[in-house]
Formats: C-alpha cells, structure tokens, sequence
C-alpha cells in the first residue's frame, strides 16, 4: 500500500506522488496513478499508472523492448521507494489550470487590441 502524498522514487531516479486513479479506464484498471510533484502541485493528470497486477505503465513512452508489454517500464510497485519527502497542492493551483490560463491569455489579448 502507498500512501498519498508521500513522495516515491523508482530506481532510474524518477519521483512520483501515488493517487487514487481518475477516469473510467483508469479506475478499473489500475491500483494508482503516479504523478510527478509537479504534476500533483498543480493538479494534472499524469500518464503512469500501477496496473492492478503491480506493474509500473508509462502510458507516453513506448519502450520498444520485445519482451515486454508496449508501455510497460520493467518496474513494479515493490519497486518503489519512500524519500522520507512529502508533497502537497499548491493552494493556487485552481488559478493556474489550463482553463484558466487560456482565460487569462483571451483577456489579454481582448486588452492589447
């Protein structure tokens, strides 16, 4: 079991904040979703996931490995390391949704012309 908001590392290095996965394909399939700290920070989604029977998918990057699964990263949840670090939402992150940044962008322009 992973606990949210806690930060992990996989052994190539990368870091990730496990979540309960969002979505009708990703709730039925998967145990988390792990987002980068940014990613979590801001509130977005991410593209790796623990699959229920505990592998790591990377669902942007296509290893290109034969003898694995396409998308498949060779890691497992036991895999997983706790950094001792924790990760937490910024309390604007609402104000710097994409949404809302394509607002900001509209106004802008509205304003320059």
């Amino acid at each position: 079991m992973l606990l949210e908001e806690n930060i992990y590392s996989l052994p190539d290095g990368k870091e990730f904040v496990p979540c309960s996965p969002t979505g009708t394909l990703a709730g039925n399939r998967h145990l988390y979703a792990l987002l980068t700290v940014s990613q979590f920070e801001r509130g977005q989604r991410g593209s790796v996931f623990i699959r229920l029977d505990g592998r790591v998918f990377d669902y942007s990057i296509d290893q290109q490995d034969p003898a694995r699964e396409i998308f498949d990263t060779g890691y497992t949840i036991q895999d997983l390391q706790r950094t001792g670090r924790y990760a937490s939402r910024l309390s604007n992150a609402k104000a710097d949704s994409p949404a809302n940044q394509r607002e900001k962008v509209k106004r802008s322009k509205a304003g320059a012309a």
